[in-house]
């Protein structure tokens, strides 16, 4: 049983991925929305059984890169040196990777949507 509770506004996501723009930076309240998204669509894919090759899981590459930018501009007392702040510059082929990754991630949850409404 879960112990804790979150909520996750989907909207919001959707939001800041549309405002996201090459050459731009984002501040922290922005990349915690981000990193939020990513991490419930990243659980609910695993949780309806989505292919393991999908790009949203990747561990290398301009997907993972921005990812590890998303984590690191949440400025997590741990990993951020005291007085410090970083606020991750985006590129055109981070925010490619991204958007694409995100796509490829909704079809296969669309496809799924019958299977996952048949089976409730």
């Amino acid at each position: 049983m879960w112990k804790w509770k979150s909520r996750m506004d989907l909207d919001a996501f959707s939001q800041k991925v549309l405002k996201l723009k090459a050459g731009s930076f984002s501040k922290p309240p922005t990349c915690k929305v981000l990193l939020d998204g990513w991490n419930l669509l990243e659980d609910i894919a695993r949780t309806v059984g989505a292919p393991k090759n999908l790009r949203i899981y990747t561990k290398k590459g301009p997907v993972f890169k921005m990812y590890e930018k998303l984590f690191y501009g949440n400025n997590l007392r741990p990993v951020t040196p005291k007085g410090k702040e970083y606020w991750p510059i985006w590129t055109e082929a981070e925010l490619k990777a991204f958007k694409s990754a995100l796509q490829e991630l909704t079809n296969v949850l669309n496809d799924r949507a019958p299977e996952l409404y048949a089976a409730s």
